[in-house]
């Protein structure tokens, strides 16, 4: 892997983004500097923890981060060329290669939701690979959720009302990721759809529900104090209670003593 010269980065990424109007040409070119900023040793055998499982560049973190500041400009005022770009680079094996899609479909701006919608409905599947999953809930879908934050929770009650628990599991995620990121604060919202699901979860979901429990929790512990106690009282569901056990040392002290005083 060679070392990354700031200049010559800002030449190499130039030359990726004269082919943005051509989308096959833009996928070859960025998968060339990609390829030449390889940490090759990792890829050939060398591990590291909690990495992609489909195949990754392991890229030095300026050069996605310079690629992602020198083209956002061109994706808000070339709309239609953008999703035929992020269409193009989704069917990419490389994981980096599949964030610059993310990236552009975060970033995009459109008319009307469908575009959007589409695309994501198309990408968010269960066997998505973990860390694509998390990165298409978190910043693919910040324009979205800037331009039509009403489509958002209808499109995620599709997940939740799934007979799949895996596909509810999706659901799950779409309201803990946003908030992770800070980007998304509709908690009334959340908390209606989330409710019968707490009140009477599936094994399946205890992870997502955790996962969900801590995001609320860092974002506004009182309310969500408040909404477990609610459901606490009207639930007698033994994995619900050991749920909220889980997350009790996430919750100030005083708030700890008042929802143990609900699971007593």
């Amino acid at each position: 892997m060679p070392a990354v010269n700031p200049v010559k980065l800002r030449f190499q990424i130039a030359d990726v983004i004269e082919f943005f109007d051509t989308p096959k040409a833009f996928h070859r070119e960025l998968e060339n500097l990609f390829g030449f900023y390889e940490y090759r040793t990792l890829r050939k055998g060398g591990t590291i923890q909690s990495e992609p499982m489909i195949p990754s560049f392991h890229l030095p973190n300026p050069v996605l981060r310079q690629l992602k500041l020198d083209v956002k400009s061109l994706i808000i005022s070339n709309p239609q060329n953008s999703f035929a770009l992020c269409d193009e680079l989704w069917q990419s094996q490389y994981y980096e290669i599949r964030q610059v899609a993310i990236h552009i479909l975060g970033t995009v701006s459109a008319q009307e939701p469908k575009p959007i919608l589409d695309r994501l409905e198309a990408w968010l599947k269960p066997d998505l690979d973990p860390f694509l999953k998390s990165e298409l809930l978190a910043n693919g879908t910040k324009s979205f959720l800037s331009e039509f934050p009403e489509k958002w929770d209808s499109f995620l009650t599709k997940y939740l009302d799934h007979d799949n628990p895996r596909m509810k599991a999706l659901g799950l995620q779409g309201f803990s990721e946003p908030l992770k990121q800070k980007t998304y604060s509709n908690l009334p919202t959340i908390f209606r759809n989330i409710s019968p699901i707490i009140q009477e979860p599936e094994f399946e979901l205890v992870t997502a529900l955790r996962d969900l429990f801590e995001a609320l929790i860092e974002h506004s512990p009182q309310e969500t104090a408040f909404f477990l106690r609610q459901n606490l009282s009207v639930t007698d569901s033994s994995l619900t209670h050991r749920l909220v056990k889980q997350c009790l040392p996430l919750f100030p002290k005083t708030t700890q003593e008042q929802l143990k005083e609900v699971l007593m």
